[in-house]
C-alpha cells in the first residue's frame, strides 16, 4: 500500500466486513471509483433540484458522512435494464 492511500483494497464480497460503517467522501470515492468531485456534485444537484431518490448522505456537525451499503442501493437502483427486443 503506498503513503498516500489509506484505504486497503479488498475483494469485493468482503466489503462489508472491512468498511467503516460511515465513510467520507474520500473513502467512498475510492470505492466506488468516481472522483470526489462527483459525488459533491449528486449532493449539491439535489439541494438545487429535489430528486425522490437522492443519494443517501448524513450530516454529522459539519461532517458528510455515507454508509456503503445504502449508496450501493442507491447505484443498484440506477441500473439501466436493457430490453431483449433490442436490436
Amino acid at each position: 500500500m503506498d503513503q498516500r492511500s489509506d484505504l486497503m483494497l479488498y475483494p469485493a464480497d468482503d466489503l462489508r466486513v472491512v468498511t467503516p460503517e460511515l465513510m467520507s467522501v474520500r473513502t467512498l470515492s475510492r470505492l466506488i471509483d468516481v472522483s470526489e468531485k462527483t459525488i459533491w456534485d449528486w449532493i449539491y444537484r439535489n439541494r438545487k433540484h429535489p430528486s425522490p431518490d437522492p443519494l443517501p448522505y448524513h450530516k454529522l456537525g459539519g461532517l458528510v458522512r455515507f454508509k456503503l451499503k445504502d449508496v450501493m442501493a442507491w447505484i443498484d437502483r440506477r441500473q439501466i435494464r436493457v430490453s431483449s427486443n433490442a436490436a
